[in-house]
Formats: structure tokens, C-alpha cells, sequence
């Protein structure tokens, strides 16, 4: 999920035309250290796989930010996420001593410049946010710096990247499930595309991706989140600084209100008599901003003297079983609450639904589906 071979250009460069000041210059990387409450461990199940990140409570006590690509791999998002607030240990939490946010806010531009120019370009780095959002409190909230590029890029501020690498790039070694941090560098990042930047000579670990970049405000005498780490190497760490995008993406990640739009199709499907396999009804869904939070089905069924089996595939390939062996929709046409089966999961896509008659009999008919999905509008 890191991106350890991706060196800095600029570092080369550098290296190129001042051989001895690059040589000499001091390497800041990640130590354990429990130096922030408001950052914590990030696990994330993506097509069947878990994976580790890391996060920090910002904005909104009921916000954590982090990036996308902790929990976006190979066009497909994660459909379950916990996040463990200052964990400091050698072992990993149990899932139950975490919480598990309610959905996820990204921005499209990330997806799009992962299919056309690849999950490790500056395109996609440039976009690699997310925010997490929650019914209920996750911690205190770490104070932010808005439109922070400038500050990332002085020479002059003192900054710190806190997270959880799982190995240190620099040294090799392991990072364990420690809260680790960089210390106290005054280094300026090189911005290298929109929000992106690079610093030389400061180094993470995979695992802290979505990790905070802290700076310390010497006016009020407290380090603000502005950022967070989205690639590294052995002697790079690459951030997204905070601007009025991020800004609006977390608004309204916090004060989403649900809005529902329903996909029809009415395209009859007869189902084979007591057949083994499954056949398809597609659902196409486009239009709708953010992520999932509830969904139902409606389906109008004639369903003779059969038995269903039936189950809804999202777009990203999570599965909810609506009907198995022996079910039945009790009359021909009726809704399916979903709930949150799908919560998180993006909606826009081809959705799915699988039916066959298990038993046989008389040939069932499937007439029409409708699909409703609710989302956070923004």
C-alpha cells in the first residue's frame, strides 16, 4: 500500500550537483514515539485482504483523515475499516478494541488518475485523501492548518509526520504496531503537483500512508495537522497539504445528508427450471456522489412453484445474500431493506443481482428490480 521504490527526482538532482552537502545532510526518520492522541492505527479489508494504515481524528471529533489508497486497490475499495485512536504496542489490536467508521469521502479525481496514469503518479498522489466519518465521537480532534502548502514548503517551520509504519525505510527495521515519528525537522517540501509535495531527506514506512504531517504554530504554541503522507523511500516522504478542497470534503463528510435515487430495470428475466447456475440482472448506477450508506431492493417476481436463491454484488465485488435455499419474498413484489449491508461502498457502477430457481416447477419470472441507494450528498 506504501510506495517504497519511488525516489524524489529532486533528490537526485541535488545529489547530482552538490555530491558532498547531500551526503551530509541529517536523515530525520521514524522512531517509536506515542507523541499524538489524535493519530491512531488504520486496518482496512479491500477484496478479501486486510491491510494497515494509518489515520488521524481532524476537523471534527467525528472525522478521521487519511488517504485513499489504504483503502482503494486495483479498482476496488474496501468494505470494512477500524481504526485503533494511539495505539502504542508491539501486537496488533483485536478489531474489537477499535471503531468502525460509518463510510468514507474521496475525491473521483483520485480514481480517475489511478486508471489513466497509475496508483503512483503525482496525478494520483495529488488527490490521495480521505475522510472518515462516524455517528459518534472517535477522540479529540487535532487542530488544523487550512491551506497549508506554504507552511510545508518553508524552510523555516518546524514539522513532524506521525503514523504507523510497519518497517522503517531508512534502517529496515520493524515498526511493530508502535506509534512512530519523524522528530522535529525544519526542511521545505518541493511542491510537485497541486496539493503534492516531497520532502528530501525525511523517511516513514510502509503503513503510514494516510499518517499526519503536524507543523508547529510558535504564535499559539501548538502543532497543527496539516497533512497527510501518501509515498515514501529511503530518504523521501511524500505529503498532501491541506486546502480549500480538503477543507470542503471534510464539511461535508461531517454534515452529510442523506439522499436516495432509485435504478430501475424492467427487462424480464426468466429463470431456468431448477437450474444450477445463476443468471444476471444488471443494475447500471451513475450520478451518485460519495459512498453508500444504506440501500434497498425492490423486486417483482413471479415466482411459480419455485425457490429463489438470490444475492446483490456492488460494483467493488461486496456481496449480500438476499434470498437463500428455501427463501422466500412472501408476494410477488416486494423491498428488501439492505440496511447498511453496503455502507461505504461506492455506488457508482454496475451492480448485480444473481437468481436461480433452485427447486423447479413452474418458471419464474423476474419482471423488474429497482435498486435505492442512499448517500451523503454533497
Amino acid at each position: 500500500m506504501f510506495h517504497p521504490l519511488r525516489v524524489s527526482h529532486l533528490f537526485w538532482l541535488a545529489a547530482a550537483l552538490f555530491p558532498a552537502s547531500a551526503s551530509a545532510a541529517k536523515i530525520f526518520y521514524s522512531k517509536p514515539s506515542l507523541s499524538k492522541q489524535s493519530v491512531g492505527l488504520v486496518q482496512s479489508k479491500v477484496d478479501g485482504y486486510w491491510y494497515r494504515g494509518s489515520g488521524t481524528v481532524a476537523y471534527d471529533p467525528k472525522l478521521i483523515v487519511s488517504c485513499g489508497h489504504v483503502y482503494y486497490d486495483s479498482g476496488k475499495w474496501a468494505t470494512e475499516y477500524t481504526f485503533h485512536r494511539a495505539w502504542h504496542a508491539k501486537g496488533y489490536p483485536r478489531r474489537s478494541q477499535g471503531v468502525a467508521p460509518r463510510g468514507l469521502s474521496y475525491f473521483t479525481s483520485y480514481v480517475d488518475a489511478c486508471r489513466t496514469r497509475g496508483s503512483e503518479s503525482n496525478a494520483a498522489f495529488a488527490s490521495d485523501f480521505t475522510v472518515l466519518y462516524g455517528y459518534s465521537s472517535f477522540g479529540t480532534a487535532a487542530e488544523v492548518w487550512d491551506n497549508s502548502a506554504t507552511a510545508i514548503r518553508s524552510w523555516s517551520r518546524y514539522k513532524e509526520i506521525v503514523g504507523y509504519p510497519s518497517e522503517i525505510d531508512y534502517t529496515g527495521a520493524s515498526g511493530a504496531c508502535y506509534q512512530h515519528s519523524t522528530g522535529w525537522f525544519t526542511y521545505g517540501a518541493y511542491q510537485l503537483r497541486g496539493r503534492y509535495h516531497e520532502f528530501d531527506d525525511v523517511s516513514t514506512g510502509p503503513g503510514n500512508s494516510g499518517g499526519a504531517i503536524f507543523i508547529y504554530q510558535s504564535s499559539t504554541d501548538k502543532d497543527l495537522f496539516t497533512g497527510v503522507l501518501v509515498s515514501g523511500a529511503r530518504r523521501m516522504a511524500g505529503v498532501v497539504a491541506l486546502d480549500a478542497s480538503t477543507r470542503s470534503l471534510a464539511d461535508s463528510s461531517l454534515g452529510a445528508k442523506l439522499s436516495s435515487r432509485a435504478f430501475r430495470n424492467d427487462n424480464p428475466v426468466v429463470l431456468p427450471d431448477g437450474g444450477e447456475s445463476f443468471s444476471a440482472v444488471s443494475i447500471p448506477v451513475s450520478g451518485v456522489s460519495g459512498t453508500v450508506s444504506k440501500a434497498s431492493l425492490g423486486l417483482s417476481v413471479d415466482a411459480g412453484s419455485g425457490e429463489l436463491e438470490a444475492y446483490l454484488r456492488s460494483p467493488g465485488g461486496k456481496i449480500r445474500w438476499i434470498l437463500k435455499k428455501g427463501g422466500s419474498l412472501g408476494k410477488p413484489s416486494n423491498t428488501l431493506d439492505l440496511g447498511e449491508s453496503f455502507a461505504g461502498v461506492p455506488a457508482d457502477g454496475e451492480w448485480k443481482l444473481f437468481l436461480r430457481d433452485a427447486r423447479g416447477g413452474k418458471l419464474a419470472t423476474v419482471r423488474s428490480t429497482t435498486l435505492t441507494l442512499s448517500s451523503a450528498s454533497r
